[in-house]
Parts: C-alpha cells; structure tokens; sequence
C-alpha cells in the first residue's frame, strides 16, 4: 500500500512517504517543488495521499488536486486538511489561498480541473477539540453549513477543515 504524505515538512508520518520541497533535516522521501512540478508518481499508482496545511501555500492548488487524482487509484483516498478562512492566523501573508466548506462542491464533477470524485465528505475543528465550542456548534455547522458561514464564521472561527475525496 503507498502512502503519501504531500507537503510533509518536519511532519513525519510512519507508513507514509514523504513529499516536500526541502529536505527537512534529512527526513524527506521525495523532492518535489509542489508550486513548479507535477507530481513524480504514474496514473493510478497511489492508495492515499494526505496533504496537511500545504494547499493553502501554493499558487494554483487545483493543479495538485488534480495530479493527485491523476495518481490515486481507483478507490483511493485524498485527504485535505487547511485552515479554514475565517481563523485569524488563516489570513497571513505566506497563504496564497483560503479554504471554505463550500469548496466542498469543487469536488463533484462539475469542474473538470479537480476530477471526478465517487465520494466527498468533510469536517471541521475548532482549535481546542476538546471544548464546547467543538462539542455544541459543530453539530450545528456540519447541519446549515451555508448558513454557518454566511453569518457566524466571524463570531466562532473555525480553526480547520478537512475534505476526505475518494476517486
């Protein structure tokens, strides 16, 4: 089973291999310039590629999400994790991109460019997982997320959300 674990940083994850730009102090599987090179894997080749606070850095994340839909196998899962917009520290100048539960819908088939996945699910946290906020709203978020967003992402902030595509 191939992992792959885009964008790793310092964030070394055991059965993964790890993809990065840099070579973090040696720990890095594959070099690999996300904003300047498609990825170095054949179609159909990969079971599950996770990218964790990486998107959101790059210039034209829709072409990554499309190699790596290109790359998954049949059945194989990406999963995205960003920060969500409406965090304070979402908006820094590092950021190129921001990240609503409403891109869920970029998913559905209906832009080509991000291929068509069998199955989207999403989720999101608030930065103390543990807490009521996390425990009360997020029910109610995962319920109206349109609603959510339209008029209380500025009150209660999401820290993250993350997208599970199946291809």
């Amino acid at each position: 089973m191939t992992k792959i674990n885009l964008g790793a940083g310092e964030d070394i994850i055991e059965g993964y291999l790890s993809l990065d730009r840099h070579n973090y102090n040696g720990k890095i599987d594959i070099i690999c310039d996300l904003d300047k090179n498609k990825l170095p894997f054949k179609d159909n080749s990969i079971d599950e590629i996770l990218t964790k606070h990486t998107l959101e850095h790059l210039r034209d994340p829709d072409l990554i999400i499309a190699e790596c839909h290109r790359s998954l196998k049949v059945g194989g899962l990406l999963h995205i994790i960003v920060p969500h917009y409406s965090l304070p520290q979402a908006n820094v100048f590092c950021h190129r991109n921001y990240w609503s539960i409403a891109c869920k819908n970029l998913f559905d088939g209906t832009y080509f460019e991000f291929g068509k996945w069998s199955k989207v699910d999403w989720d999101i946290n608030f930065a103390n997982r543990d807490g009521l906020k996390q425990k009360i709203l997020k029910p109610l978020i995962k319920k109206w997320p349109s609603v959510y967003e339209e008029h209380f992402a500025s009150i209660f902030p999401v820290a993250e959300i993350q997208f599970k595509l199946i291809k």
